[in-house]
């Protein structure tokens, strides 16, 4: 996936080369690139995930990973007492 964007970044700079177009423009075609990769990462993400077959169970947030693994261990108990037996 990574080699994709990548790709994709390279075809997009080369682009810009051949075309030249003003500063501005280029500056606004490559943010939104890099916003447009940063509002799909997260799926690119689960996506290579799931093709791995993993499996979604929970979605969780907190300060750092042990805060988050707290938070959803203490809404599924019985997935804790399966990792703290």
């Amino acid at each position: 996936m990574a080699v994709g964007l990548f790709v994709g970044s390279g075809v997009l700079m080369g682009f810009l080369m051949l075309t030249e177009p003003a500063p501005i423009t280029e500056l606004a075609i490559s943010l939104g690139y890099a916003v447009l990769i940063g509002f799909i990462a997260n799926d690119l993400r689960r996506w290579t995930l799931e093709k791995r077959d993993y499996d979604l169970v929970g979605v969780v947030s907190g300060a750092g990973i042990d805060g988050a693994e707290r938070r959803f261990l203490d809404n599924e108990p019985e997935k804790a007492a399966a990792v703290y037996s």
